[in-house]
């Protein structure tokens, strides 16, 4: 389990030192480990390493992969705002061609999500 952490700590590391590749391989290490684990309740670490892999691809214009990221999220984690969220700012950039993973209606189902929040959701959110 400490492994995720580990790994998103490397990838915090790399990331304040600029390096973006270094610390997307580190985030998909982490998503590796996560995926590893053994499913139970509670989990046995809360916020989805992918999450972090999505929003990392989003900060560095990787659009194609953060919307493959994120729709593998929704997979686990089926109406996770966060993901949701993630999802319509990537599918918001890739146009030319449109990702067929890309639902029409992601806005309102991040809306019907996130209703009830107490924040508003940023890309900074899912990954700084």
């Amino acid at each position: 389990m400490l492994a995720v952490p580990q790994e998103l700590l490397l990838a915090r590391i790399a990331w304040a030192e600029n390096k973006k590749d270094e610390a997307i391989e580190h985030l998909k290490l982490a998503v590796t480990h996560e995926d590893a684990m053994v499913y139970d309740e509670p989990p046995q670490w809360y916020a989805p390493a992918r999450e972090y892999l999505g929003g990392a691809y989003l900060k560095t214009g990787q659009f194609r992969k953060a919307v493959e990221t994120f729709h593998t999220e929704l997979a686990h984690h089926r109406k996770s705002g966060r993901a949701l969220y993630g999802l319509m700012r990537a599918c918001e950039k890739v146009t030319d061609p449109p990702d067929p993973r890309c639902p029409a209606d992601v806005a309102t189902q991040f809306k019907t999500a996130w209703e009830k929040a107490d924040y508003t959701m940023d890309i900074d959110k899912l990954w700084w």
